[in-house]
């Protein structure tokens, strides 16, 4: 499992690459290359619980792509960091990162961006399969 985020944490899912929900919750709007990411609240899980008004707020996000006819919904899933991972094992994962730093004194946690691959500390062979490569500390 990739490391600093939690296997039932939520991702969107876009080919290789996956965003946590919590980047999403935060940033608002993402966009990474041709895709354009937006997110808005007032959504509810319907796998958290067994009473489904109960579940959490997890929102709605809407993928979209740049054409060159203006921006049209893109093909995405909101699934579970362990499912990426089983899936696309050498995909990455963007996540928002908390770091707590002292300013004089006292304690403040700053949100970052930080990218990591769902890959770390572990051995994969390189995309013609010969010789193996470590993808971690990235």
């Amino acid at each position: 499992m990739p490391k600093g985020i939690k296997p039932l944490a939520y991702v969107l899912a876009v080919g290789d690459d996956a965003w946590s929900l919590d980047l999403i919750k935060r940033k608002k709007r993402i966009e990474a290359g041709y895709l354009v990411i937006t997110y808005a609240s007032r959504q509810i899980s319907a796998l958290d619980t067994s009473y489904i008004a109960e579940g959490r707020d997890i929102g709605n996000v809407v993928v979209q792509r740049h054409t060159p006819k203006g921006l049209v919904d893109a093909v995405h899933d909101l699934t579970f960091v362990f499912v990426f991972h089983a899936f696309k094992k050498c995909g990455t994962i963007h996540k928002l990162v908390l770091k707590r730093l002292s300013l004089a004194g006292d304690l403040m946690i700053l949100a970052a961006w930080r990218t990591i691959s769902a890959t770390y500390d572990r051995n994969v062979l390189d995309q013609h399969g010969s010789k193996p490569y470590l993808r971690g500390g990235e």
